[in-house]
């Protein structure tokens, strides 16, 4: 199994300034746009991913959004473990949610079957 780094993601524009403030929802729906476009690039696909860990401001801010995350989750038919946790701060002031993502992808790469994972919220 190969294991790609890719950094956290948040809700933040092309020039790296948040948007979104205040909406956590949205949050939520950027920083996954942004995940898919940092896996894109990596050379992954959503299917790689085998943990997402979820940072968040306010648990309760997080449980209001996680519909966002489950349909795209569904969108892609895969079914990453899932690390939900409470910090004080994130990035940047008005930030409320991050994504970070653990892939890992098969050295054959023509597998197309995707593990079974347990989830956890």
């Amino acid at each position: 199994m190969t294991i790609t780094q890719i950094p956290s993601q948040g809700s933040v524009g092309a020039d790296g300034l948040l948007l979104h403030e205040g909406d956590h929802v949205a949050q939520l729906a950027l920083a996954l746009e942004n995940l898919e476009q940092a896996l894109a690039d990596a050379g992954l696909a959503p299917a790689d991913l085998v943990e997402l860990r979820v940072r968040t401001t306010d648990r309760r801010l997080f449980d209001d959004a996680s519909e966002v995350l489950a349909d795209r989750l569904a969108e892609h038919g895969i079914r990453p473990m899932i690390t939900v946790t409470e910090v004080s701060r994130l990035d940047q002031p008005g930030m409320t949610i991050t994504v970070q993502p653990i892939t890992g992808s098969s050295m054959t790469a023509q597998s197309t079957t995707s593990q079974s994972i347990t989830y956890i919220s």
